[in-house]
């Protein structure tokens, strides 16, 4: 039930939120995307609109959740950090540099060690038997739940060390605000590629959309006013 969405949501509670409200809020969150993805493809097929640049509505949510992270900041180094730091992962590899800025955020985050850990070589796989098809989905089926269940749960079992370890207040201090920043990026740099131009209207639009959210705190109207301006422009202007 993890989404960038409620990855914000859940950040931005206070520090004793009780368990309940905040697996409340994620169940939340993941029906209404469920709903709303088979709503909006149930209307999308029947719409005859042919104007382009609606996507644009998902890189808004992103700037106002990111104005959101920003309010009450007594200092804006995550965004600085995110900034830089997708600026030199874009250098490394254009196609990871979401994963590569995130990482470069994390390590920013906290005091590196001072020796690498070395890890021991990976053993030779061995061929695996031969396993009928159907045995073999399911095999892969389970492994697979199991594996995404567990990185679920293992923050909740280990909850109570976790607390105690320094670096992860200080990780989860300072991640909220630069993934929101790191999202906006990546998904501007994606529209504006994708495009083929300079990226003029997603800098309209996330600006816009930043603005309308810090002085009139309404999202739906923020997202509505980032995305209608996308919309003008790469219809109008950036065609």
């Amino acid at each position: 039930m993890l989404t960038d969405e409620t990855y914000s949501l859940i950040t931005t509670e206070k520090k004793d939120a009780s368990i309940d409200r905040l697996v409340l809020i994620a169940l939340f969150d993941y029906s209404w995307w469920i709903l709303g993805s088979l709503i909006g493809g149930l209307l999308g097929a029947a719409a005859t609109i042919e104007l382009a640049g609606f996507d644009f509505v998902l890189t808004s949510l992103f700037a106002m959740l990111l104005c959101e992270q920003w309010r009450g900041r007594v200092n804006s180094k995550p965004l600085w950090v995110a900034l830089i730091g997708y600026a030199v992962a874009r250098f490394i590899s254009a196609d990871n540099a979401l994963a590569i800025a995130i990482s470069i955020c994390a390590l920013s985050a906290i005091l590196l060690p001072s020796k690498s850990i070395l890890c021991p070589r990976s053993p030779v796989p061995q061929e695996a038997p031969a396993m009928n098809d159907y045995m073999y989905l399911f095999t892969v089926f389970i492994a697979m739940g199991a594996v995404t269940a567990a990185e679920r749960l293992l923050p909740f079992a280990c909850s109570s060390w976790l607390r105690k370890q320094r670096w992860v207040g200080v990780v989860g201090n300072f991640l909220p605000l630069a993934i929101m920043v790191l999202l906006v990026l990546h998904a501007s740099t994606a529209s504006a590629l994708a495009r083929g131009g300079l990226p003029v209207p997603e800098a309209a639009g996330v600006f816009l959309t930043l603005i309308v959210q810090w002085f009139v705190k309404k999202p739906l109207l923020s997202i509505f006013a980032g995305t209608a301006v996308y919309v003008i422009l790469v219809n109008s202007l950036f065609v």
